[in-house]
């Protein structure tokens, strides 16, 4: 997403009825994913996560060593 949609769209709509927001994904390099990442590291009423596929219950561990083959 653009960041002008988060800044000027998303996060005042939300603040008007206090509500949350969910961003999941990979940064593709340092955008603006990368960045609300950061911040969200930084600032305590947010959370950031960070999971590799190696984390995922649901993914079988030979699945990841034949993905590794690959």
């Amino acid at each position: 997403m653009k960041p002008v949609v988060w800044e000027q769209i998303i996060r005042p709509t939300l603040a008007d009825v206090k509500g949350g927001a969910l961003f999941i994904g990979t940064p593709a390099g340092k955008n603006h994913f990368y960045d609300l990442y950061n911040d969200a590291r930084d600032d305590d009423d947010w959370e950031a996560f960070q999971f590799t596929s190696i984390d995922n219950p649901f993914i079988p561990p030979e699945e990841v060593e034949a993905s590794k083959k690959s």
